[in-house]
């Protein structure tokens, strides 16, 4: 099942990407819902929101180790995680993996979701992986909380 999740996470990741490459590169955004999302093609040469910049090869390895380590990390400890964790551990080494193609391939990653929040708040512009990282890295500190309560 893990697998399952890598393949189908990095596929989505990957073809997202590769359209807003062929779609998007050298235009204006395009508005999905106004002053709430549009996709925008950026090329992101740092981690977190374009921070770090100039660190391709650091980046790069730190991400291959953590995705390595995520999938030892899970095959390891198959009986003491739950299945959920290891979706949400699976999901984080797939957008490790995401960026670090990007990275390889390109020299930056590939972002394209704006969210504009109403247009209160200009939100980084990010992608799936991104997301899988995030939401993922979120729910694991959610669930480790409800663990300690128990």
């Amino acid at each position: 099942m893990i697998y399952v999740i890598l393949i189908i996470g990095l596929f989505l990741d990957q073809i997202t990407k590769y359209i807003t490459l062929t779609k998007l590169k050298g235009v204006d955004s395009v508005v999905i819902i106004k002053d709430w999302l549009e996709f925008t093609y950026v090329e992101n040469t740092g981690v977190a929101f374009g921070s770090f910049s100039g660190y391709k090869y650091f980046f790069i390895f730190i991400s291959l180790v953590a995705f390595l380590a995520i999938l030892f990390y899970i095959n390891k400890n198959k009986e003491k995680i739950s299945k959920i964790e290891q979706v949400l551990y699976a999901l984080i080494a797939c957008g490790a993996l995401g960026n670090c193609i990007d990275r390889i391939r390109f020299s930056f990653v590939v972002d394209f979701i704006h969210t504009r929040f109403g247009g209160l708040y200009d939100f980084p512009v990010f992608n799936f992986a991104d997301i899988y990282i995030c939401v993922a890295c979120f729910l694991l500190i959610v669930i480790s909380f409800s663990k300690k309560e128990n």
